[in-house]
């Protein structure tokens, strides 16, 4: 891939995974920013993290997923409960990027058509989450889960004698492989049973053999369901 398309990329999933944070209140809204970025040109400033240390990790993450490209079917972000509302861990929500279409090893793309396409992705992606149910504060963590082939992670020992390769070992011992994620159960006269779960699509990245399709899935809850993470159901149901 080249630089110029990779700094886009990079580019993309740092204004996908602040947005995450921030539209779905995993983080306070005032620990965000608004007044400092905007992203490709679109007419609206992008909610990025004002937390030094949250900064950092974003932008390494970026960097660690695209570095494990050439062995990645899709990166997804899970808003998982605490504890507070619901069993802690259980998954309500996920927002998934899929590679799976990703064609390696093709002819050059150009920028212009790789800004353009990455740019109505984002601009998608940022209507379809305003219009999802607040979630309330306190509620929900998010986990970042890859899946790959052909791809051994957790194993690396050797011996780091520079930061590259400290770098190069964090990268590979950070990631633990995990069962398919659980979803959220409801309460019922017979029992639990995993509630449904909606599909959202959102628009995707297609540059020549480049191509990232991207949507969402989260449970749909009844509008009296009290345990919950969303702070307008939660809040009818308690009336």
């Amino acid at each position: 891939m080249a630089p110029q398309i990779e700094q886009w990329l990079l580019l993309y999933l740092k204004c996908f995974i602040n947005a995450i944070l921030y539209y779905r209140n995993v983080y306070p809204p005032e620990s965000f920013s608004w007044s400092k970025y905007q992203a490709f040109n679109l007419p609206r400033h992008m909610p990025i993290t004002r937390h030094q240390g949250l900064q950092e990790y974003i932008e390494e993450l970026c960097l660690d997923v695209t570095s494990k490209l050439a062995h990645l079917r899709s990166f997804s972000l899970h808003i998982v409960s605490t504890g507070v509302s619901g069993t802690a861990g259980q998954l309500w929500e996920r927002y998934i990027l899929d590679f799976a279409d990703w064609v390696h090893g093709s002819s050059e793309v150009l920028e212009a058509e790789a800004f353009d396409s990455l740019r109505a992705c984002l601009n998608d992606l940022l209507c379809k989450l305003e219009q999802l149910p607040a979630v309330a504060a306190g509620c929900v963590a998010v986990e970042p889960v890859v899946e790959t082939f052909q791809l051994e992670l957790g194993r690396a020992m050797r011996r780091v004698k520079t930061d590259s390769d400290k770098l190069a070992l964090d990268r590979d011992v950070n990631w633990v492989r995990c069962a398919e994620a659980q979803w959220t159960q409801r309460r019922s006269g017979q029992g639990s049973a995993a509630h449904r779960v909606q599909m959202t699509p959102v628009a995707g990245f297609h540059a020549g053999p480049l191509a990232i399709n991207q949507h969402f899935e989260r449970a749909i809850v009844g509008p009296t369901t009290e345990d919950n993470i969303y702070a307008e159901r939660a809040t009818r149901a308690r009336r």
